[in-house]
């Protein structure tokens, strides 16, 4: 029997029957019950037990050595298929305007989708299963995408979560929500992935539930994380993506750290899986402050070229790290509690009560006056003490910008406009630790590391200086929320 084949159990009628996924192979660490329907009769039967939010779903990109398995297994004899082509009329519209201004014409853009959908059971829950094969023409350059798309149908969402994730570890998925036209476009232009996406406000209101405010929060990071994610894990050597990623993550994980108790379903186990994946990318960060501002800086300076230490042979890349199984494990719960949490379909929280603001106020004013505290002996602090002075910092300001739609616009630009200062100030501090670190180990051998550590040496008292200063001025400002 071919180890890629499904087992089947045919009805009279010659249609699969409900109960036709049993293979362990297809699904690993199955459970009983697990199984397959027929894709074109599902919908209209289960649409009375749609989510009250509508269709919710996890899109995933999958590697090229991974698209076979994953095509065969959604292939089904009840699968359902479909082959579109669309051709891009852009260019031919573009063309009068181009030769006009003289500019080249781009080329003609053709996208080729094959897809295979199925209906997949798990215990009381339903989920959509489509695999897409997107082949992008562009002129001379051609692209192929491989992804699978999960859509709730019906049930309970962590047993979504919980066959997302089997999947994903099966099949090597990662998540992608980046949209397949905005990549076809992107390499229309020749460009080697999308732009990097930034932090965006949050909509709140005072009478939100704060258990649907946290799902509205955790979306939003999410949705600065996974797009950033996906072009790292794609092979972007853009420091800007790994920048937003590690600032989404540090977002998610204050909003958790201070408002998470809004949610009493909220994992102990997040934090640690997030932590090690800011960590990750934390390290290539730090990479990239020294290779693209502090050392232009010392070399301005009339410093002498620098050899940095090699990367260890053995050491995972942040693309491996983006797209790995434990960073994926971590982030298909957090995004199903977001939408669950977001659309009010939480049972976690029902019976919730209480005036958002006033929650929201409490654990900020306690954090703001943590780092008033702090910012009055600043000059007596340890360096590690000024480093967790910065935390706080960046803790405070993205909470505040998460919830800036409780409190009035005016305060809360007054307040971000004294606090920005003190993180730049500080962040600067701590970049020249960081450097120092780094070029500690070789400055025996290595005489532009030597002169480096000197000219560090001459700016920390400078910066010290000016974190101080934005310090006393922030301490002197009190919200009026």
């Amino acid at each position: 029997m071919n180890p890629f084949q499904t087992r089947t159990q045919a009805t009279p009628a010659g249609r699969p029957s409900r109960h036709a996924l049993q293979s362990a192979w297809v699904l690993p660490l199955v459970r009983t019950g697990d199984r397959v329907e027929d894709p074109v009769r599902t919908p209209q039967a289960l649409a009375k037990s749609l989510p009250a939010g509508g269709p919710r779903r996890l899109v995933f990109a999958a590697p090229t050595s991974e698209c076979r398995n994953l095509q065969e297994f959604i292939q089904t004899r009840s699968a359902k298929r479909r082959l579109t082509t669309t051709t891009d009329a852009g260019a031919v519209e573009q063309a009068p305007a181009a030769a006009v201004l003289g500019q080249p014409l781009p080329p003609r853009l053709v996208l080729k989708d094959t897809s295979i959908a199925r209906v997949l059971r798990t215990a009381d829950t339903r989920v959509r299963a489509e695999f897409t094969r997107t082949t992008i023409h562009a002129g001379t350059d051609s692209r192929t995408l491989c992804r699978l798309s999960l859509e709730l149908l019906a049930g309970s969402p962590a047993d979504f979560a919980s066959l997302a994730g089997r999947l994903a570890h099966r099949f090597g998925l990662w998540l992608d929500p980046r949209p397949v036209r905005s990549i076809a476009r992107a390499v229309q232009r020749g460009a080697n992935g999308l732009p990097p996406v930034f932090a965006a406000p949050v909509a709140l209101g005072r009478r939100t539930r704060p258990s649907v405010a946290l799902g509205c929060m955790a979306g939003n990071c999410l949705e600065q994380i996974l797009p950033n994610l996906a072009e790292i894990a794609a092979g972007s050597s853009v420091a800007e993506h790994v920048h937003q990623a590690r600032v989404g993550v540090r977002r998610l994980r204050a909003m958790l750290r201070v408002f998470g108790a809004w949610a009493p379903d909220v994992d102990p186990a997040w934090e640690i899986a997030l932590a090690a994946l800011f960590r990750r990318l934390g390290e290539q960060r730090d990479r990239d402050v020294l290779m693209k501002a502090m050392l232009p800086a010392i070399q301005a300076a009339g410093g002498p070229p620098i050899r940095l230490p090699a990367v260890r042979r053995q050491h995972v890349s942040v693309a491996d790290v983006a797209g790995g199984q434990t960073t994926v494990a971590a982030l298909i719960p957090l995004q199903v509690f977001a939408w669950t949490h977001a659309s009010g379909l939480s049972e976690a929280a029902a019976d919730e009560a209480g005036n958002l603001r006033a929650l929201a106020e409490a654990p900020l004013k306690r954090l703001h006056a943590r780092i008033r505290r702090d910012a009055i002996r600043f000059m007596k602090l340890s360096d590690a003490e000024r480093h967790k002075l910065r935390k706080r910092v960046k803790r405070l300001r993205y909470c505040v910008e998460l919830a800036a739609d409780l409190f009035p616009k005016a305060a809360i630009n007054r307040f971000l406009g004294a606090l920005l200062p003190v993180q730049t100030a500080i962040g600067g501090y701590v970049d020249l630790l960081v450097a120092e670190s780094a070029l500690a180990a070789s400055a025996q051998e290595d005489p532009g590391a030597a002169f480096a550590l000197g000219w560090i040496a001459a700016r920390r008292p400078i910066l010290l200086e000016g974190a101080a200063k934005a310090l006393k001025r922030f301490a002197a400002v009190k919200p009026h929320w």
